[in-house]
């Protein structure tokens, strides 16, 4: 059955007061349906796509940005899709399941053209080189090393208990690797798959990211409903932001500003000066958002919404809002929104029309 709710009034679904000029002018763009319960969405290198990893309908939905639509049939991959990384050159995506596999894609020709095992795959990642991928395999403790070139899984790693996220630096030298159960976060020299730190950041992290300078390391500590801030150099944790209920993931933008984070029941993305450190807004996104990415130019941000089967998209480039040269309209189907010009900011107006599926939390 299901429900409509209007809700029009103060708070993330209502007036928020946005400050200026960090990322102050964003727009909510109409939102990509995709398949059954998305845990992940990832931008191509380039920009110009991204994939979807639908965990409940076992495939792969290949988006447009430009258009903002899927092109062509869902990929059809191993179980439980839960993470996608692709190569430098955008030439393959490999995609982490829990069942078991690392699906790998021709994006050529969006097919899959291999499959390797990996017990309890997570997460993955891929080094700038193209030439290692790590997968983060939560049931056995450890992060396998996967040879891009041949297809060859390496001496696992051990790590903390339940290893969910990983991050790789942007110069490659480090792996780092968010342990739900543990509460810490591990980092991993990639020259020598090596454990060099072990890292306390709070109950159940989930994901996490490397700041563009390499300079600390960003993670989602659902359980506190805070982000932890990692010093790269120190390896300590250097501080906690409160954020919304429930993040499951963290991003930068490419000019190393602004964060974003999802709030699972807050239903919406806080936005962080990166900074400062302090949460200037949330922007209402849809029900269950479990993973946040900004586009590589950073113009934008995709975010899996689980709860409704959609991929949100935030705009953060004027040039791309609805109506270039009037107040920024936010239309998605589920909300609608207009921000008005104001001393010191600019005033988000806004009600929601929500169409809720039923969906469990984890």
């Amino acid at each position: 059955m299901k429900h409509v709710v209007l809700a029009v009034g103060l708070g993330i679904a209502g007036v928020l007061v946005l400050a200026q000029p960090a990322w102050a002018a964003a727009s909510v763009a109409p939102p990509i349906p995709v398949g059954v319960a998305p845990n992940e969405v990832t931008f191509s290198p380039d920009g110009t796509g991204a994939y979807s990893a639908n965990s409940g309908s076992n495939d792969i939905s290949v988006i447009d940005v430009a258009s903002g639509t899927t092109v062509g049939l869902p990929i059809p991959v191993a179980a439980q899709p839960v993470s996608i990384a692709f190569l430098p050159d955008g030439s393959a995506a490999y995609v982490a399941s829990n069942g078991g596999t690392v699906s790998v894609i021709d994006t050529a020709t969006a097919s899959v053209i291999d499959t390797i095992a990996i017990a309890s795959a997570s997460f993955i990642e891929i080094t700038p080189d193209g030439a290692t991928a790590y997968v983060a395999s939560f049931a056995t403790n450890t992060v396998v090393p996967l040879d891009v070139a041949t297809g060859v899984a390496g001496t696992p790693i051990p790590v903390g208990s339940g290893p969910t996220g990983l991050a790789i630096s942007p110069d490659g030298s480090r792996l780092y690797v968010a342990n739900t159960w543990d509460g810490t976060v591990a980092a991993i020299d990639t020259a020598t798959n090596t454990l060099i730190a072990t890292i306390v950041v709070g109950p159940r992290p989930f994901q996490l990211t490397v700041s563009p300078d390499n300079s600390e390391v960003w993670v989602a500590v659902g359980d506190i409903d805070a982000l932890a801030v990692i010093d790269a150099t120190t390896l300590e944790t250097v501080a906690t932001i409160a954020v919304g209920q429930n993040p499951r993931s963290v991003t930068i933008s490419p000019d190393g500003t602004t964060a974003l984070a999802e709030s699972y029941f807050d239903n919406a993305v806080t936005v962080v000066d990166v900074t400062t450190r302090v949460v200037t807004s949330a922007i209402s996104i849809g029900l269950n958002p479990v993973y946040v990415q900004f586009s590589p130019d950073g113009s934008r941000a995709y975010v899996a919404v689980a709860g409704d089967w959609t991929i949100g998209v935030i705009l953060f480039d004027p040039a791309l809002y609805p109506q270039p040269g009037a107040p920024a309209l936010a239309r998605t189907g589920e909300n609608l929104g207009i921000l008005v010009p104001i001393a010191g900011g600019l005033l988000a107006l806004g009600l929601v029309l929500r169409s809720r599926r039923k969906h469990s939390n984890p």
